[in-house]
């Protein structure tokens, strides 16, 4: 059997990452330490800007032309978009409290708020990669889908497209390494290339930068 492109498969590795990242961190925060309220600024809010990037590509360039083929898997996906932001609000208000005023219980509140976004979006992942994959894949060639991935990476900014990219590398394999690396690789200077790779190191193992630095 044909191993169907998955437009869901790369972003969605990096963002279980990027939010286990956030939960550990919250679950292990010294709410006295300046430097570990700011790590959680900076994570938290790239977190949310990962997610908002993921949901508006989602909707631009996937759903349209899902909508003209299945309207109601379009529409339930989409209405489930919508609860997805409402509870990152949720999440993301509890974190900026904490950052405002660092206490236990508001950690614990913010860890919580966290834990429970993190359930419902896996959920709501682990739909996309399956049922609606299935559905895409019925109406929509490869030739389709990879003109979609082009369409969104093409409206990433280079800080956008590197923060994507120390969370999904990481989280690949390293058949998946080689596929994604390979592609930017094609595509970008040589001194852009390299200067990524480089850029990766404190984000991934010894073993993974040796393997990418020789893709």
């Amino acid at each position: 059997m044909n191993q169907r492109v998955n437009i869901y498969g790369f972003p969605h590795k990096g963002l279980r990452n990027a939010l286990g990242k956030l939960s550990f961190n919250l679950g292990k925060l010294d709410v006295s330490s300046e430097e570990q309220i700011q790590e959680i600024k900076l994570l938290s809010n790239e977190v949310s800007e990962l997610l908002k990037l993921h949901l508006h590509s989602e909707e631009k360039h996937v759903l349209v032309p899902l909508k003209e083929k299945d309207p109601k898997i379009a529409d339930h996906n989409h209405e489930d978009h919508l609860k997805m932001e409402r509870l990152e609000d949720q999440m993301m208000f509890s974190i900026h409290q904490l950052i405002d005023s660092p206490d236990i219980g508001i950690a614990i509140k913010s860890y919580q708020e966290t834990n429970l976004f993190i359930r419902e979006y896996f959920r709501h992942m682990d739909e996309e990669e399956n049922e609606i994959n299935e559905i895409i894949w019925s109406h929509f060639s490869d030739e389709e889908i990879l003109e979609w991935q082009g369409k969104i990476l093409s409206e990433l900014t280079p800080d956008q497209f590197f923060s994507w990219f120390k969370y999904i590398i990481p989280a690949l394999h390293p058949l998946e390494q080689s596929i994604m690396l390979g592609g930017f690789k094609q595509n970008a200077p040589d001194e852009v290339y390299q200067g990524t790779i480089h850029g990766l190191k404190p984000f991934i193992t010894e073993q993974q930068f040796e393997y990418i630095s020789n893709i």
